[in-house]
């Protein structure tokens, strides 16, 4: 060998016993180092499997969603076919999925030109009347669907005080239609809640007419509903045997909110709609709670009484 190459040779070994007396001893104690996990392994494994057990998940969450829902109206359609339904105004058979017949549904009472923020019946059409420039109501827009006059009243009597709730499908029916019309142009709430009854009210009655109707309505189209979003606090007398002042302060702090609505759109429904009291008292609840918007949706409106 070369004397270039034997002096080439000794500095690698020299180099090599060097290195070697740095390197870490396991006999002495000192850290070894560990190789590096692969990147597959440690990191986008876990992620991967991660990403797929939630895509199962929900698909199969919809899948099921979806098979309950058709289900349901496959059902009912069937249903209606094989026992059509009975109009409740003539008695006749209604053609229909409610039982209403398409005249008798044509003929109803329904209010021409009214107030867009509490639907008082006017001579023409606009945003706010004289009552509700000062003070402002808490609610923005109310849509009552008919005028609470013969043959409504009664569709009203029947689900309020009979326990008839073929009714109630009626005028849930006919609640989401007005609805669909007067929102063509304007955004839908994300949360529909009924005006609640109280517990003495609501076990005398056997159910909740608001309740029923939002539900209805929240399920056409395709809205949530929180029942026990908002809490009658308190028994108060029956709305109809006081006057307009009396109303407003029987229901004052009347209500709470059980259900956080901070930042949200709500729809406050109820059958009939007279001076507004009721739903002035949960719209206030509702937005000292946080709501950004508050919309009233009633089955009927009747005229402010004189007194």
């Amino acid at each position: 060998i070369a004397p270039r190459s034997r002096a080439l040779c000794r500095k690698r070994g020299t180099f090599r016993q060097q290195f070697a007396s740095i390197r870490p001893n396991p006999s002495a104690g000192l850290p070894m180092t560990r190789r590096p996990a692969p990147l597959l392994t440690a990191t986008l494994l876990p992620t991967a499997t991660l990403f797929l057990t939630a895509t199962l998940v929900l698909t199969a969450t919809l899948f099921l969603t979806a098979t309950v829902r058709w289900l349901r109206s496959a059902g009912d359609a069937a249903l209606w076919r094989i026992f059509p339904g009975c109009c409740r105004c003539c008695g006749l058979a209604s053609g229909l999925r409610i039982d209403l017949c398409a005249v008798c549904a044509a003929d109803l009472p329904r209010d021409g030109f009214t107030c867009a923020t509490c639907a008082r019946p006017l001579p023409r059409a606009v945003q706010r009347c004289g009552a509700c420039l000062r003070p402002r109501p808490p609610f923005t827009r109310t849509v009552a669907a008919l005028r609470y006059a013969a043959p409504v009243d009664a569709l009203v009597a029947d689900v309020k005080f009979h326990n008839r709730l073929a009714s109630a499908r009626i005028l849930g029916t006919l609640l989401t239609a007005a609805v669909r019309a007067a929102y063509h142009d304007d955004l839908l709430p994300d949360l529909v809640v009924p005006v609640p009854l109280s517990l003495h009210r609501l076990l005398r009655r056997g159910h909740d007419q608001a309740a029923l109707l939002a539900r209805h309505v929240a399920r056409d189209l395709g809205l949530p509903c929180a029942v026990a979003a908002v809490a009658r606090v308190r028994h108060t007398a029956p709305q109809s045997r006081l006057k307009s002042r009396a109303r407003q302060r029987n229901l004052v702090g009347a209500f709470a909110v059980r259900k956080t609505v901070t930042g949200r759109h709500v729809a406050v429904v109820d059958d009939v709609l007279t001076t507004g009291a009721t739903v002035r008292e949960v719209a206030l609840a509702l937005r000292r709670a946080g709501a950004t918007r508050v919309d009233v949706w009633v089955a009927a409106r009747t005229p402010e009484p004189a007194y």
